[in-house]
Order: structure tokens, then sequence, then C-alpha cells
């Protein structure tokens, strides 16, 4: 009798011996059941699922810090020169660019008053006038006004006892942001 490899591992490893019936073929695997392949669709869909919120919550977080700079941010306040009116005091009176415009506000960060040397200035809100002063009777150099609003329809209004260039920073936000920057 001759015996083919395979046979031969099949007796080896079944047990079985030359000579000896070979043992039945194993039965091929039962389908995979309904529940399984629901199991795996099922998981499937949840990841998938996840993805898409991750995504969403990505985006919304990108919107989110493109409209918070366009709501707040830091702006120049344009260099600005004295001038000489007609009873001889220097005045920078600039209404269109020294204040925010309708339906914002203004925080100073920084103003910068270069003059002569000795020279004094006083920055008012508004007008030139006793109770209007933000920064009294300055010498040249750099500040940062802590708490200096400007409000819709309000500017700064600088008055010089010598020729001086002003400029500075401020954070420019919509009014309604107003009361959650200052808390």
């Amino acid at each position: 009798m001759t015996i083919a490899p395979d046979q031969g591992m099949r007796h080896l490893f079944a047990g079985g011996r030359p000579g000896t019936p070979d043992p039945a073929p194993a039965a091929p695997p039962a389908p995979a059941a309904a529940g399984a392949e629901l199991d795996i669709a099922g998981r499937l869909v949840l990841v998938l699922d996840g993805l898409a919120a991750a995504t969403r919550n990505l985006e919304r977080a990108a919107r989110a810090r493109q409209h918070a700079w366009e709501s707040c941010h830091v702006i120049q306040i344009t260099p600005n020169v004295t001038v000489t009116q007609p009873n001889g005091t220097l005045l920078i009176d600039d209404p269109d660019r020294w204040g925010p415009r309708q339906g914002w506000a203004w925080c100073i960060t920084r103003l910068t008053i270069v003059m002569a040397s000795g020279a004094t200035a006083t920055v008012y809100r508004d007008a030139p006038t006793s109770g209007n002063e933000m920064l009294p009777s300055v010498t040249a150099g750099t500040w940062e006004p802590k708490g200096a609003i400007l409000l819709p329809g309000q500017r700064m209004v600088v008055l010089a006892s010598a020729a001086a260039v002003v400029n500075g920073d401020a954070v420019e936000m919509p009014l309604d942001m107003l009361p959650a920057f200052l808390l």
C-alpha cells in the first residue's frame, strides 16, 4: 500500500496508522451569522459618525477662532501731528481716525508722544475741557493707560505745549463684547 505524503501527515497528527481509513473531512465552516454582520456594520457606522463629528468640531473651532479675531483685535492709532489753532494752542483732534466707529469700542493699550524736551501734553476724551482728562500733563514718552475705554462717538484729543507726534495701539471690539472684555 502506498501512502501519499498528505495522507501520512494526517495519520501522524490525527493519530491514524497506515492502513486505517482516512478521517472524515472536516465540515466547511458555518456561514457567519446575520448578527455578526450587523455588529460589524454597526461598529463601522459608529466609527464613521465619530469621525464626522470630530471633523465638524474642528471646522467649528476654526470658524470660532476667525470670528474671535474679527470681533476683537489690535489696531494702530494712526500717527498724527499737532496743529496750531487760531488762539495759539497746539491741538491734535482727528474725529475720523482717533475714535472707534459706530457699534465698536476701543481699549487703548499704548500711547507714544514725541515732543521737545520740557514740553507737556494732556490726552482728553472728546474735548480739551476739565474733567475729560485721560492722561494729564505728561512729558514725551510711551504710556500704557489702564482702563482707557472709548465708546462709539468718543475720540481722543491731545493738547500739547509744543509740537508733538502721537500714535499708539488699541484693542477694537464690538460694543456688545465690551462687558466680557472688561471682566
